[in-house]
């Protein structure tokens, strides 16, 4: 579990599921059939639960029911290897600021993307995930 009680309340271990995510070793892969013809995703497409199972299942990292998940609908202009701090800050911003559309979220398409985990007390961790080809 993320949080564990203490004598001052929930303790949070938010710098050990940052470094986790963050790590390079363990860059979250999703992987898609893709439509020769058009390039895209199909048949399906990647929503926050598949990320959710994903982090579940490859990092061993259990979200609870009311920390959320949030995609950018859109990959990043460069690589992941390429961001900086302040490119990652404006994302997270980015993530979720502009309508409700952005949690129903459904990614088609092929690429490096970044999510937003929101934890209790509103810490946020960015999470770096590709879409590959299967």
């Amino acid at each position: 579990h993320l949080f564990w009680r203490n004598w001052l309340g929930y303790f949070s271990i938010i710098p050990m599921l940052s470094n986790t995510i963050a790590s390079k070793s363990q860059q979250l892969a999703i992987k898609r059939n893709v439509d020769p013809s058009t390039g895209a995703v199909h048949p399906g497409s990647v929503n926050a639960q598949n990320v959710r199972d994903k982090l579940s299942k490859q990092l061993r990292i259990d979200l609870e029911d009311h920390e959320t998940v949030q995609l950018m609908g859109k990959p990043v202009e460069v690589g992941h290897a390429e961001l900086e701090e302040g490119d990652v800050e404006r994302i997270m911003e980015e993530i979720g600021s502009s309508s409700d559309d952005d949690k129903d979220v459904e990614i088609r398409q092929l690429g490096e993307f970044m999510a937003k985990i929101t934890l209790r007390g509103d810490h946020v961790v960015p999470l770096k995930f590709a879409v590959i080809k299967r």
